[in-house]
């Protein structure tokens, strides 16, 4: 143990000096795998240049970025799967990110994208893209499926203590102007995830066994939850909310997402093909 915590330290020093050598290629540092080692390394990369500008994953790995000198300092997983420090310039690193969204969405492996969701403590710029509306339901719920992946793995792993984030997508009803019709929900809390429905929409709330039926497991003050107690369990919970917007939505492009929050910092979702509000 006590000779990985040294690689460990060793490594996010020799990291944190390249912040500030010249020079627009540096190589990155591989962190040593192992339990507990993501949050062991925003730790040592804190006690030494602060806290992260942004938060962030994705379904294979956590996205963690700081800001220094002009630079980024970035904390994920490689395409080969390895744990890395590295320091990019912001334009190099955006044209690098950009390149992986820059597909047709029929095309884009969701599991790949270098990040689906991100709190913003100091905005990043470049801006990070963000995927258009899904062309289907099929392709939207992959979509959907990969975020809350990487939210239940890694929002516990990369998040300060009490960090916490949630956002709705509601359906905007046909034949009914501007009135929201069905509204479903994610909120993360440490490693809790829990997935909801509005069900105050309609004239009469749904009747109690039928939402279990569906897979729904307590009520809510007019919601209905399910808790997501394993990240294997979010395909499953990707579908349960697809299934609830659908009841109301013609295609994806009915819907909207709404109430954002987050702490620490603002909450975005670039691989989430939904329209923001």
């Amino acid at each position: 143990m006590s000779g990985r915590i040294r690689d460990l330290e060793d490594s996010v020093a020799a990291a944190c000096r390249r912040l500030t050598e010249s020079g627009t290629s540096t190589p990155s540092e591989q962190i040593p795998d192992g339990p507990d080692v993501v949050r062991a390394t925003i730790a040592a990369v804190r006690r030494r240049i602060g806290a992260p500008a942004l938060y962030g994953g994705a379904a294979c790995g956590p996205y963690v970025r700081w800001s220094m000198e002009g630079r980024i300092l970035l904390l994920s997983r490689s395409t080969a799967g390895a744990l890395d420090l590295a320091v990019w310039e912001p334009y190099d690193l955006a044209e690098v990110e950009r390149a992986r969204f820059a597909l047709n969405l029929r095309d884009i492996d969701f599991a790949r994208l270098p990040y689906t969701w991100q709190l913003h403590v100091r905005p990043p710029w470049p801006p990070p893209p963000q995927l258009p509306a899904a062309p289907d339901w099929l392709t939207l719920e992959i979509s959907l499926a990969a975020l809350l992946r990487s939210s239940a793995v890694y929002a516990p792993q990369v998040l300060p203590p009490r960090g916490h984030f949630g956002f709705n997508i509601a359906t905007r009803s046909t034949g009914s102007g501007d009135r929201t019709g069905r509204t479903v929900g994610v909120a993360q809390s440490g490693p809790e995830l829990t997935i909801l429905v509005d069900d105050r929409a309609g004239p009469e709330p749904t009747p109690h066994d039928e939402m279990l039926r569906r897979g729904w497991d307590h009520p809510l003050a007019g919601w209905w939850g399910h808790d997501v107690l394993d990240p294997d369990e979010t395909a499953h919970a990707a579908e349960l909310l697809i299934k609830e917007v659908r009841l109301e939505a013609r295609t994806p492009a009915d819907l909207r997402l709404t109430d954002p929050s987050a702490e620490p910092g603002r909450l975005v979702m670039p691989g989430l093909a939904v329209t923001s509000a």
